[in-house]
């Protein structure tokens, strides 16, 4: 599973918990879970794109010369 993916699946697992047990307060439990599942994808993936533009990418960049090619340098 890439990053983007763990983090919106997450979200949206997050949500639906928190959802549930809020709309259990209102006698709604399950229309709770749904509502939450969704608010918890959208910040899941807000997430995922505040990180992105954070860092550039997910990991560090590779090691050598001049940037993404390996270190092999120009031919």
């Amino acid at each position: 599973m890439n990053p983007q993916a763990r983090n919106v699946v997450g979200g949206t697992a997050g949500g639906a918990a928190l959802g549930g047990i809020l709309g259990s307060f209102s006698g709604n439990a399950g229309f709770g879970a749904l509502l939450g599942a969704g608010a918890g994808a959208g910040a899941g993936y807000l997430y995922d794109q505040s990180q992105r533009n954070s860092y550039g990418g997910y990991g560090p960049e590779p090691r050598g010369r001049g940037g993404r090619g390996g270190g092999y340098g120009r031919y």
